[in-house]
């Protein structure tokens, strides 16, 4: 396994090379463009921040790896989730995204003014920022624009993949692999317990285990480069930026792909 983890971890290398180049590449164009709309700056930002996020993100969960610390990846790439299908929903829904990008006065004032701070000029300033952003934003609020993460990723879905559960709910596997259960991991869940305590129904053990989890390091990590390649691959294309960076990334995905899928003893295989 440690040979195919190499490799996935050369593929990260790889696509944050790309990404950089992606919101690099947004950023020059917005400063060449300056007649492009307010709903358009507004993709641009979010695309940037995210790809920021997401690179920082896939960096966190690289450098997990050595200590095989795979609790702590499943939370940061349930974070890299997020943003990707963040960053995909937009693309298609530019008034949410104006909209919660325009909101960022009300925002900014909700959270901070909660915090305990060293003096009261700091509260005051806030709220005379705050007051400066209300006299412009007409009824915005700080939640101007919010759509959930699951509305998003089932508007992001193709709708074979959707299910609907016992109580009428609808969710994807996808979604609760990639977000439901790591969400678990992320909130102490009594559900993942059993991962610490190997025998929970006898009251005599209390042997634990740090290291046990449901996900293994290759897996996360994997899960983790996918979600890299699906933002590059569909904002390269929103932006029209051009597919050919992707040529050797495509090889180094494919070769990782067949290698896991060999190891678990899938047929599954890219060619």
């Amino acid at each position: 396994m440690d040979t195919i983890i190499q490799k996935a971890l050369d593929l990260q290398q790889s696509l944050l090379a790309v990404l950089r180049s992606i919101i690099v590449d947004i950023s020059r164009g917005q400063m060449a463009d300056r007649r492009s709309s307010k709903r358009a700056k507004a993709i641009a930002r979010w695309h940037i921040y995210l790809g920021v996020m997401l690179a920082k993100g896939g960096e966190g969960v690289a450098s997990l790896v050595a200590s095989r610390n795979a609790r702590a990846m499943i939370i940061v790439a349930r974070s890299m989730f997020e943003y990707q299908q963040k960053a995909e929903y937009f693309l298609e829904h530019r008034k949410e995204a104006f909209e919660q990008y325009a909101s960022i006065g009300a925002r900014k004032f909700t959270e901070l003014s909660r915090l305990a701070h060293p003096d009261t000029g700091v509260t005051i300033n806030l709220a005379a920022e705050y007051l400066d952003w209300k006299r412009t934003a007409g009824a915005r609020s700080e939640h101007s624009g919010d759509v959930k993460l699951l509305r998003m990723h089932l508007t992001n879905a193709r709708a074979e993949d959707i299910l609907g559960d016992k109580n009428g709910g609808k969710y994807t596997t996808e979604f609760q692999t990639a977000y439901g259960v790591p969400s678990l991991y992320a909130h102490g869940d009594a559900l993942l317990m059993p991962e610490v305590f190997s025998n929970l129904a006898d009251d005599s053990a209390w042997g634990f285990s740090e290291n046990d989890t449901y996900f293994d390091c290759l897996s996360v990590l994997n899960a983790a480069n996918a979600y890299l390649v699906k933002f590059c691959v569909k904002t390269i294309k929103a932006f029209d930026l051009g597919e050919e960076r992707l040529g050797e990334v495509r090889r180094q995905f494919r070769d990782v792909f067949n290698a896991t899928a060999e190891l678990h003893k899938s047929n599954r295989r890219l060619v």
